[in-house]
């Protein structure tokens, strides 16, 4: 089981490089592109049993409460709708910042005490 979770965290090491590549046309990409290739680096530590657990729990609460800071005002989906732009993104952020931190704290969950 212990090699299932390796594997499942070598995923998660292209999936955030990816995530990381597509924010290039982001509007603010400086922000978001290091936010994903921290997860990445994360990823890759579980990978090699090179994370310690406090720092994968206190990455997953900064991740959590990124989430928090981004969650629209108002919720009008996901969708591509030019009126509620600025909605609709920070929806996509705050989802993602919160699916990361869903990662972050199953690593915290699966990692060595």
């Amino acid at each position: 089981m212990a090699n299932l979770h390796r594997y499942i965290a070598l995923f998660f090491v292209f999936v955030f490089i990816l995530f990381a590549a597509v924010q290039y046309n982001d509007p603010d990409p400086i922000l978001w592109i290091p936010i994903y290739l921290v997860a990445a680096a994360f990823s890759l530590g579980v990978y090699l049993n090179k994370s310690p657990r406090i720092i994968l729990l206190l990455t997953a609460m900064a991740y959590l409460v990124g989430a928090f800071f981004f969650w629209p005002e108002s919720w009008h989906g996901l969708a591509l709708n030019p009126t509620f732009k600025q909605q609709v993104e920070h929806a996509r952020e705050s989802l993602g910042l919160l699916f990361t931190a869903l990662v972050m704290f199953y690593y915290f969950l699966i990692s060595k005490k």
